[in-house]
């Protein structure tokens, strides 16, 4: 990476990096392949901004000001500035490269705060002279440094008291200090170990409520990908064997099992922003998924004093997504990284800008457990005729056992019986009775041949719920 500053695209290319203007290229390209696919395409423009390749976005904040800050795994941190509205060019210049891979990023009006392999660390740029950090605080280095090349430190978010939280990995495969926890920096400096039991948390994100949420990656002894409501003195199941406080404990269900089929790697979450104009989906929360390369969406309900929910398909076109962000304004950034460590042909990375067309939106909106089945909203009326009760619903469930196997198959696949399909007067709202349904398991929802009033097909289709309790 050139490491001068600022840099804009045409002044890299005068500077011999000519696979610049292919990145133009492909920006043009990313938004018209996304238009052209299915319904949500015509919502949602996808643009990849025109940075340089070997940046592998792990990490990615927006300031108040619009300002873009993207953490690249081997260790700088890039200002980045949008040239125009909606388009891939940019200025961009590099912060700080003083880190080992960034895994978090928080930024507050100039103030860049970053999680690493070494702990958590504040920097500005006081001076304001050159755009470059001058100055560096250490937040907390609690964890200390582990020398396996998969121990990362991941997340960061503040909550509405001043309180900062980021996750630790991998503590089955290391002796370093507070392995597999979810951690909170208080605001007086306190560094507290928050939960527990956590493999590889590399997504975090808050809710309006201020509820914390992490994502965890599926492997040994985590039997899929979950998103779990993270709360203080909680225990999430995967045992930190130099604790024996860990060993017996009960583990508290995710709120959310990602089927494998839908990633094999959920890594970073954020919330969509209300009354920021993206669509009809403000409050829920989106995944990003590495493998195969998409965004998830995923909303949640609470039953008996818990929160269960249902992963929806989003957005595709996008490759390796990692880390995700909103601007003020309700533009949606994805960071993508191609690691070589991680089994993928090329090591290469980039960040996409998604906006919300105005287009159609014709997607479930909200799945909800009733007593006997489901009843699911939609983001516009259903046309009657193109419902049939007999066909419009299939629903199976399925779960995973732990075998001692890395990744574990799909168990106990069964599809229920669907009756009683009823379309609400509104169209807005379908409601059906399926047995058995089943505690534990994951139920998926299959819709055929519904179609909007203005005659659009649904763009995805399919809802996977997490069914943990009954109503």
């Amino acid at each position: 990476m050139n490491r001068g500053g600022p840099h804009t695209s045409s002044e890299c290319r005068a500077l011999g990096r000519p696979w610049l203007a292919r990145l133009v290229t492909t920006a043009a390209l990313v938004g018209t392949v996304a238009l052209g696919q299915d319904p949500e395409r015509a919502a949602y423009r996808v643009v990849e901004l025109d940075l340089p390749e070997d940046v592998l976005a792990s990490a990615l904040a927006v300031d108040r000001d619009g300002t873009l800050y993207v953490g690249s795994a081997e260790g700088a941190i890039l200002r980045v500035r949008r040239l125009e509205s909606g388009g891939p060019a940019v200025e961009w210049s590099v912060f700080s490269r003083t880190f080992d891979h960034p895994c978090g990023l928080l930024a507050e009006d100039g103030w860049v705060t970053v999680t690493d392999k070494l702990g958590v660390t504040r920097m500005a740029d006081l001076r304001g002279e050159d755009g470059v950090a001058d100055h560096f605080e250490s937040l907390t280095t609690a964890w200390g440094l582990s020398e396996l090349p998969h121990n990362w430190e991941l997340g960061l978010v503040r909550d509405s008291h001043g309180n900062l939280y980021c996750g630790t990995d991998y503590p089955a495969n290391t002796t370093g200090l507070l392995r597999g926890k979810a951690i909170q920096i208080t605001p007086d400096g306190r560094t507290e170990q928050f939960a527990a039991g956590l493999r590889s948390p590399f997504g975090w994100a808050l809710d309006e409520d201020d509820r914390l949420f992490c994502s965890d990656n599926q492997g040994d002894l985590r039997l899929t990908n979950e998103i779990f409501w993270v709360r203080e003195g909680g225990y999430y199941g995967y045992a930190d064997y130099q604790d024996p406080t860990e060993q017996d404990r009960v583990a508290s269900p995710s709120a959310v099992q990602v089927p494998y089929s839908l990633g094999g790697s959920i890594n970073g979450l954020t919330f969509v922003p209300r009354g920021t104009g993206f669509g009809p989906f403000g409050g829920q929360m989106l995944a990003a998924s590495w493998q195969p390369g998409e965004v998830l969406r995923i909303e949640m309900e609470e039953v008996r004093g818990d929160l269960q929910g249902t992963v929806y398909r989003f957005l595709d076109g996008v490759r390796a997504p990692l880390s995700l962000t909103f601007t003020p304004l309700g533009e949606l950034y994805v960071g993508s990284m191609g690691f070589a460590s991680w089994e993928v042909p090329e090591e290469r990375g980039a960040v996409y800008a998604v906006t919300f067309t105005g287009g159609p939106v014709f997607e479930i909106l909200h799945t909800r457990i009733r007593a006997g089945g489901f009843e699911l909203r939609f983001t516009e009326s259903v046309d009657p005729a193109s419902f049939d009760p007999g066909k419009a619903v299939e629903v199976e469930s399925f779960h995973y056992i732990y075998v001692g196997e890395y990744h574990a198959a799909v168990r106990d696949r069964t599809r229920l019986a669907v009756h009683a399909t009823r379309l609400s007067e509104d169209g807005l709202a379908l409601r059906f009775d399926a047995t058995p349904l089943r505690e534990g398991f994951i139920h998926a929802i299959h819709l055929k041949g519904l179609r909007s009033e203005s005659g659009q097909a649904l763009a995805h289709p399919d809802a996977w719920y997490t069914l943990n309790q009954l109503p």
